[in-house]
């Protein structure tokens, strides 16, 4: 039901990013997540370690990674010897440590490079298949929940989301060529809580593939220092946790479209 009604109106740790257009709910009928595994929770098994090209696709079991990119798994039941144990991992390195967040719900979340190195041009995106195609002509609520790594270099203004039909790819690491329905211009910064990122939308065709990252290139992505940034080796660049997507039926007898609204912290 719309995330849980948006995680029951924003509880404490949470803050709403708004995009171009905004919705105010009154009298709304939900309809269920088309999303399979919107948490990233269907896994083969906890991985332990840093992921390699294939080993997220290998991984998960309803989600994919499009390029040759290397999207990451974050376990909260992994050996605390991995890397990739949250929120405490005992790993000594060479690799610096990225954060210590908590899934959003569950043992599991995605992370995700927005932004590596200037010039690179390289990004991670995740990509899924709906259980059922989205109905031309019906609005629904699409949106993600981003935490920036505790650690990270850089915030910036984060991973948007692609809705086609076809799955999209690309053989390299680099930006795909897309322009994004769900998306911020705001800078996302928050260590400690989970941003929710969210926009009401339509479609003219039957949409049944999201795919999730940065779709702008280096120049066009703004970003910001990390006040926590550890310095450590690989904590460069913009690296975000993702977890909880969801694509949402919404029918109202009252919608109200809000546009330039501020952020709201809650």
């Amino acid at each position: 039901m719309i995330n849980e009604f948006f995680k029951q109106v924003f509880p404490s740790r949470m803050k709403r990013l708004p995009t171009a257009v905004l919705i105010l709910f009154s009298q709304l009928a939900f309809a269920q997540n088309t999303l399979q595994d919107p948490g990233f929770e269907a896994v083969e098994a906890p991985f332990c370690g840093i992921m390699g090209p294939n080993d997220f696709t290998n991984t998960l079991l309803d989600w994919v990674s499009p390029t040759i990119g290397t999207p990451q798994m974050f376990f909260t039941d992994a050996d605390e010897s991995c890397y990739n144990a949250q929120p405490v991992s005992t790993y000594s390195g060479p690799i610096g440590i990225r954060g210590t967040q908590l899934p959003s719900e569950g043992q599991a979340m995605a992370g995700l490079y927005a932004y590596t190195i200037e010039g690179f041009n390289q990004r991670h995106y995740v990509q899924a298949e709906l259980d059922v195609p989205l109905v031309p002509g019906q609005a629904y609520a699409v949106g993600f929940y981003v935490s920036l790594a505790d650690y990270i270099e850089f915030s910036s203004t984060g991973l948007q989301a692609l809705l086609t039909a076809g799955p999209v790819d690309l053989n390299s690491d680099g930006v795909i060529e897309a322009q994004p329905q769900v998306y911020t211009e705001e800078i996302v910064d928050d260590v400690e809580g989970w941003t929710l990122i969210v926009d009401t939308l339509t479609f003219e065709g039957a949409v049944d593939f999201i795919t999730i990252g940065n779709f702008k290139t280096d120049e066009q992505t703004l970003l910001a220092p990390n006040p926590t940034y550890s310095g450590a080796v690989g904590t460069y660049g913009a690296f975000y946790f993702l977890d909880q997507v969801f694509i949402e039926e919404v029918t109202t007898s009252n919608l109200r479209e809000v546009e330039n609204q501020n952020e709201v912290k809650f």
